[in-house]
């Protein structure tokens, strides 16, 4: 089965900002025909100003591959009803929330942006720390047809900080993951498993294993998504690996279920969106 990768992005000149106009498109382009990669969600980010923009040039990007699924980038503070409805008349698959650890971000979204998100059952990708999370609730309650990845397993956090070995995490993982687990009671969100170095840098991320346990048993495998994080993943592991499912996970699934984390159920949220 062809993989569908829910998180990457694509920045003119890079992620680094230093590369020739359209290599990060490139290089993505040759990967995804060594992986079998059949689409790609190209996330939006121009919460830094290096990076303003970005949405337009996704969307521009959109127009020439068919392999693109685009997310423009939502600022809370500034976001508006209109605005969601030029963004998708353009093209856009949904959009892209940044919370970082504030979670009064979100509280400064206008509720007619929410309303326009969720009439044109736009996905909607929120990288936010539990913090943040934590108050998200309501947020979802708004968007009943609109399907809601949260990102990065809800950021835990290095594994290192709270614990020295994957066993030893175990009885920690349940309240790190609180805030996030708390939103399986929403049928809409689905959990991204990417950025699995931020939580242990070092391939194959062993230390992040009980956060991907308590993610799969309270969402379930179908719930769960895969993406690569490209680019930024790159400056903490090698290519090969930013593209792999880690063994000690595939070795726990059926190749069904192997087949729903990498491609059917994203395919299945890309359908009804």
């Amino acid at each position: 089965m062809s993989l569908i990768d829910s998180h990457i992005h694509l920045f003119e000149r890079g992620y680094a900002d230093n590369r020739p106009a359209g290599a990060e498109l490139e290089d993505y382009q040759s990967l995804r025909k060594r992986y079998g990669i059949d689409k790609a969600l190209v996330v939006g980010f121009e919460g830094d100003s290096r990076f303003r923009g970005n949405s337009a040039y996704v969307l521009n990007l959109a127009r020439d591959h068919d392999w693109i699924v685009p997310l423009s980038f939502i600022d809370p503070t500034n976001a508006s009803a209109r605005s969601v409805d030029e963004a998708v008349a353009a093209g856009a698959a949904g959009f892209s929330l940044y919370l970082g650890s504030d979670a009064a971000l979100a509280e400064q979204v206008q509720a007619d942006v929410w309303r326009a998100i969720d009439k044109h059952g736009s996905i909607l990708s929120v990288n936010a720390t539990p913090a943040a999370l934590a108050g998200f609730g309501p947020v979802i309650e708004r968007l009943g047809r609109s399907e809601v990845l949260i990102s990065h397993l809800g950021l835990p956090g290095l594994a290192a900080i709270e614990c020295s070995s994957a066993d030893s995490l175990a009885p920690w993982t349940p309240k790190r993951l609180a805030a996030l687990t708390e939103l399986a009671k929403y049928p809409q969100v689905s959990v991204k498993l990417t950025g699995l170095y931020a939580i242990d840098p070092e391939f194959p991320h062993r230390q992040a294993e009980a956060d991907v346990r308590v993610a799969m048993e309270a969402f379930g495998i179908s719930r769960l998504v895969w993406g690569s994080d490209y680019s930024p993943g790159l400056g903490t592991v090698t290519v090969d690996q930013l593209f792999s499912v880690p063994d000690w996970l595939s070795k726990q699934l059926s190749a069904d279920e192997v087949d729903d984390l990498t491609g059917k159920t994203m395919q299945r949220i890309l359908e009804v969106s």
